[in-house]
């Protein structure tokens, strides 16, 4: 192989553990902001918002998660990674295009920061998994 094709299969690697830690990280802090997040943002139904807020959160940690165990576990170079890959950025973006036009305009500070960071996560995932 020659030296182009190493260095991209090294950037697609550091390509995919960012988006996948990114979507981690935020993952697991949205879960902890998300009582104060419906505090803040519900006045009736309560128990289910946060229910549903908490769901949509792990969603966040669990397409990281599934990313990065694969990449860790069978590398870049194989065709689960990518399709698992791909499937787990498409399923960050679908989540947020369908939760965010209404709820941004009424989240607090700490949510329109993490739709930026999931949309980010899910672009560096898929854009990893398509130079895989």
């Amino acid at each position: 192989m020659d030296g182009d094709g190493a260095m991209i299969h090294i950037v697609d690697d550091y390509i995919l553990l960012a988006g996948s830690t990114v979507a981690i990280i935020w993952g697991i802090v949205a879960v902890c902001l998300t009582p104060s997040m419906v505090r803040r943002t519900a006045s009736g139904g309560k128990e289910l918002l946060t229910s549903l807020w908490l769901a949509r959160n792990l969603v966040v940690v669990f397409a990281g998660l599934i990313v990065l165990g694969v990449i860790t576990t069978l590398g870049t170079e194989n065709s689960v990674a990518q399709i698992s890959s791909l499937l787990a950025g498409l399923t960050l973006i679908v989540l947020v295009l369908l939760t965010v036009p209404r709820a941004y305009q009424i989240m607090p500070t700490a949510g329109k920061i993490g739709v930026l960071l999931e949309l980010l996560a899910a672009i560096l995932i898929l854009f990893g998994s398509m130079i895989i």
